[in-house]
């Protein structure tokens, strides 16, 4: 199959969109059933990370109202994020970016994405008030630098 024009870019921008230093996972006991499923995700032209099924247009948009719904699924985006710089079917390419758009949106409408000035937070009131703020500050951290990823990947 022919390389389109994009390919090496797509390529370096998937890997700017992953961690800097990925763990060393012990390779996966193979079955019949994981053999299957692997050969699947292979027909179907993409697996993000090898961790996952592969993404579908239906799918993205699951992914996309699991993310506006709560955000204990916030991991979910580094999939969206792979599939938009690198998945092999355009439409789940686009729709992967389109989601990811999205969210940030929602996320810096609703305060949770700091793109500006940031107001000074008040002092939390006792421990627990503290790690809780504390938390909250790692993951508005990790959604920035997702965010700053995502923005340089489309440029």
């Amino acid at each position: 199959a022919r390389a389109g024009p994009f390919a090496s870019r797509a390529t370096s921008l998937a890997a700017s969109l992953l961690p800097r230093s990925t763990p060393t996972l012990a390779a996966p006991m193979v079955t019949k059933a994981s053999s299957k499923a692997s050969k699947a995700g292979s027909k179907a032209g993409e697996v993000s990370a090898g961790l996952s099924a592969p993404l579908s247009v239906a799918s993205v948009r699951a992914t996309e109202e699991r993310l506006l719904a709560d955000r204990r699924h916030a991991n979910e985006l580094i999939d969206l994020l792979a599939a938009s710089a690198s998945a092999a079917d355009v439409s789940v390419r686009l729709a992967a970016t389109q989601a990811c758009r999205a969210l940030f949106v929602a996320w810096a409408e609703a305060g949770s994405l700091p793109l500006g000035a940031e107001e000074a937070a008040a002092e939390p009131a006792d421990e627990a008030e503290a790690r809780q703020a504390s938390a909250l500050e790692a993951y508005r951290e990790w959604l920035r630098d997702k965010y700053d990823r995502f923005v340089a990947a489309l440029g």
